[in-house]
């Protein structure tokens, strides 16, 4: 491997540099545009403004290792190309091109799961509509090869109430795990005037006190302080007080995380939002006699863990329930995945 340029020294670039330092693994200079000091490590840290004074980039391979949902790896790659840098990478290359490198980085990138390309193919196959399988395979490549030019473009502003599917037929009566502090029921409220009831799960006490303030006019808002699991119990738990607060083994608080179907079988949802962080697959798990039952319109996220794109919509057909399935990516860096199931009674064009 020829010099090396790390971009990016949050969380991750701190992590990925404490390995390689481990690993006896060379870092030429680090680019970070907000870090206030000019060495980390004894290792120079540059803006990319002063990438102009360094010489012979054309030997010196970069590695971006951002990973989240708000910077745009894709844009920071083709802005970095007029530098002439011998090759750009990411996170995903990592493990292939540092064997001596293990660093854990967490929701979908795990640098030791393999993708079944079988599994994948049956994947592409469930969904209605071209984009969506463009999408899948676009995800797949990417995190699978780490070529950038494969990471999708995103459609940001729409997560939940994309307008390119058919939309949610009204009254909704409106499953919400995972609701933070009410932003997405604003979304959906604004999309959709006629909201008649809304059961919201926010295990994370911070969120919680700031989800009960919510007023909506016309609409039963029911907020409780639980997770939800596929058996009632009690786990470790990291509140973060953002959307990032997640089950975790050394979290600092306990949490009760209830069974669905067995805790709230008489509520109707005609809609079912979820985002928990990685424990969608067990929390449908808790909830199938429900979407058996009442065969709701379904929105789950699909990117916390690298093999959720396979589970979960594998999971949902395994019930025969009719379902259209649509899939977009509403974040960077194939961050903010969402599966969109669809009964053709509750939608309209």
């Amino acid at each position: 491997m020829n010099k090396l340029i790390i971009y990016g020294l949050g969380s991750t670039g701190k992590n990925i540099v404490s390995q390689f330092l481990k690993s006896k693994l060379k870092i030429f200079a680090i680019i970070d545009n907000n870090y206030k000091e000019s060495k980390y490590n004894n290792i120079p840290v540059i803006t990319v403004k002063k990438l102009n004074l360094i010489k012979n980039k054309q030997e010196i391979n970069c590695l971006l290792t951002l990973h989240n949902h708000y910077l745009n790896i894709k844009k920071i790659a083709y802005d970095l190309k007029k530098y002439n840098f011998k090759n750009i990478y990411t996170l995903v290359n990592a493990k292939k091109l540092f064997p001596k490198v293990s660093p854990i980085i967490g929701y979908w990138l795990n640098l030791d799961f393999k993708f079944d390309d079988d599994e994948i193919r049956g994947v592409i196959d469930l969904f209605k509509d071209k984009k969506s399988k463009k999408l899948l395979n676009e995800i797949y490549k990417y995190r699978k090869y780490g070529n950038i030019i494969d990471i999708p473009n995103p459609s940001l502003n729409d997560e939940y109430v994309p307008k390119d599917i058919p939309k949610y037929k009204m009254p909704l009566n409106i499953l919400d795990c995972g609701a933070f502090n009410g932003c997405t029921i604003k979304k959906i409220k604004s999309s959709y005037n006629n909201i008649r009831s809304i059961l919201a799960f926010e295990p994370d006490i911070f969120n919680y006190k700031k989800l009960i303030k919510l007023k909506l006019n016309k609409t039963k808002l029911t907020c409780l302080p639980l997770g939800l699991w596929s058996e009632a119990t009690s786990l470790r738990f990291e509140g973060n007080g953002d959307m990032s607060s997640n089950l975790s083994r050394s979290g600092k608080s306990i949490i009760t995380l209830v069974k669905y179907d067995d805790a709230f079988p008489n509520y109707k949802p005609n809609l079912i939002k979820m985002d928990i962080e990685g424990a969608e697959y067990n929390a449908l798990l808790g909830m199938e006699n429900t979407i058996l039952k009442y065969k709701p319109n379904l929105c789950i996220s699909v990117y916390h863990k690298p093999d959720d794109i396979i589970k979960i919509p594998n999971l949902i057909k395994s019930w025969n329930l009719g379902y259209e399935f649509y899939l977009r990516v509403h974040e960077y860096n194939t961050f903010g995945i969402v599966l969109y199931c669809l009964q053709k009674d509750k939608t309209s064009k």
